[in-house]
């Protein structure tokens, strides 16, 4: 009895280490399936278990479909995204778990995302001189401040909401830069926000981001602005590795304003929300640091950018096409920097947030996770239910000019699609960008590229979502043909859904 009993226990470890050291393919998928489970259930203690009510939506969706008051507009489009921040807030406020598909990267950092993304639009409401209390769109009141102290407090020191320490190409590193961003915001109000021991903490989780390896791409620029937040601030920092990121970022350069997404990386709309972006709080954290690079290029690339925003969208293509309230962004770099006019950045603004939220980019307190409605099929599998509001940065470029400011008082003025038809020729990147003034459609023409019936299309399905569910794994189609290897690519809503398939209607339940 004895013998047979060590020959189980034996067994037993035997498989056990087998399982630990094994580097099958199989292996590692279990092993990655009971991870992600794994994360799944770590944060079930910190979940409330709340819900943004259907009312809430309607509510707010006809108030923003009728106000006239341009900024009373977007002022309560801020308590609508501060009510499902509150709603979907963990308990220790440093994670918000927001509906919606999950990312690849795990429960945890996917609630780490939904605070991340939207804390920059919570300091520069702050920043810009607006009230930290205000009323939310269920009747209770919240505190911006208190929000914003709660939850970083809660994410640098140790504890359950802890959002821990980065490793190399960790999507903390990601997040680390809208933090970064968040604390540059708020420097003169720093001190009633953490403690010396807490900014420390602080420091110390910026600084492990900013010394692990990143991906080779728009990354980069994520450690620049951490190390320009840090050096600027007293807070330490390594000008020599800011240096040597952004030489790389220059690396991908085409000298017309525009970017490839690394070495042998795409041109999308990453430019826009991401490369651009960024180099615009670079230049605003760091005003001295490459000031003639960036300032030149964004000079340039606004120059052919806004001839592709209509008043019914973009020629969206390319990956993350979630973030597309972000189209407006270079429009509002420019007004910033005197560039464009205000009327001009605030039509280009005005214009998207209409248009997309009015087919369905908000729902239950949130960004939708597609263009339109949630639509899984080209939803990427970095993506998780926050990640959308990366789509913020237009408005929290917007909310950078102060209240009763001319941006919010000055009268719009025509795009050029509004003006006349035009023909822009863009030969870096083999595109000609057609405005035809008569349909008010614009359209990405590219030097090659295949008809949409050559491009084969995964449908996101039931057994997919049974799959998500089971293993709490992303097992979402990349449609990567769709995003990227068509001729052409238009603004017009009826090839934007024939193409990418939004299939997430009114009236037709969603799977998510």
């Amino acid at each position: 009895m004895n013998y047979q009993v060590n020959t189980i226990l034996a067994t037993i470890l035997l498989a056990k280490k087998w399982f630990i050291h094994s580097k099958s393919v199989m292996t590692k998928k279990i092993k990655h399936i009971i991870w992600c489970q794994l994360e799944q259930l770590k944060t079930l203690p910190e979940r409330t278990g709340k819900r943004f009510l259907n009312k809430w939506d309607a509510d707010f969706l006809e108030f923003f479909a009728r106000e006239n008051d341009f900024e009373e507009k977007y002022r309560q489009l801020f308590r609508y995204f501060v009510t499902g921040l509150q709603i979907y807030s963990s308990r220790l406020k440093s994670r918000i778990y927001y509906p919606g598909l999950s990312s690849r990267h795990g429960a945890v950092l996917d609630g780490l995302e939904g605070f991340s993304r939207q804390l920059p639009l919570l300091s520069v409401w702050l920043a810009s001189g607006r009230e930290s209390r205000l009323l939310m769109l269920d009747g209770r009141r919240a505190d911006v401040r208190e929000i914003i102290s709660k939850g970083i407090r809660n994410g640098v020191m140790s504890g359950h909401g802890f959002w821990g320490d980065a490793v190399r190409y960790c999507q903390r590193i990601v997040e680390a830069h809208d933090i970064a961003i968040s604390a540059w915001l708020l420097r003169s109000q720093w001190d009633a926000l953490l403690n010396p021991a807490e900014t420390r903490s602080l420091v110390r989780w910026f600084e492990r981001a900013a010394e692990k390896k990143c991906c080779d791409d728009n990354w980069h620029l994520f450690i620049c602005v951490i190390d320009a937040v840090m050096i600027t601030l007293g807070w330490g920092g390594n000008s020599k590795r800011l240096q040597n990121h952004f030489s790389r970022i220059k690396d991908f350069y085409l000298k017309c304003g525009w970017f490839t997404d690394g070495s042998n990386g795409k041109v999308d709309f990453y430019n826009a929300w991401g490369f651009h972006y960024s180099l615009f709080w670079l230049q605003k954290i760091m005003p001295d640091f490459e000031s003639e690079f960036i300032h030149e290029a964004q000079k340039i690339f606004f120059s052919s950018y806004q001839y592709l925003i209509t008043p019914s969208g973009a020629p969206l293509m390319g990956r993350s096409l979630i973030y597309r309230l972000a189209v407006s962004v270079p429009y509002l770099i420019a007004a910033h920097q005197g560039v464009a006019s205000l009327g001009l950045a605030k039509r280009a603004f005005d214009t998207t947030w209409s248009y997309y939220v009015k087919y369905g980019a908000l729902s239950r307190g949130r960004l939708t996770q597609g263009i339109f409605f949630d639509n899984p099929a080209i939803l990427d599998n970095y993506s998780g239910p926050g990640s959308s509001f990366w789509g913020l940065r237009s408005f929290i470029l917007a909310l950078l000019f102060e209240p009763r400011t001319d941006f919010w008082m000055c009268p719009m003025e025509s795009l050029p699609i509004e003006k006349g038809s035009y023909e822009i020729n863009i030969p870096e990147l083999g595109w000609i960008i057609k405005g035809d003034q008569g349909k008010q459609v614009v359209t990405i023409i590219k030097n090659e590229g295949l008809e949409p019936g050559d491009v084969h299309f995964k449908a996101y399905t039931l057994k997919h979502w049974l799959k998500e569910k089971i293993t709490a794994q992303v097992e979402r189609p990349t449609n990567w043909g769709v995003k990227y290897d068509l001729k052409v690519y238009s603004s017009s809503k009826d090839f934007q859904d024939a193409i990418f398939r939004n299939i997430n209607k009114p009236g037709r339940p969603t799977i998510l």
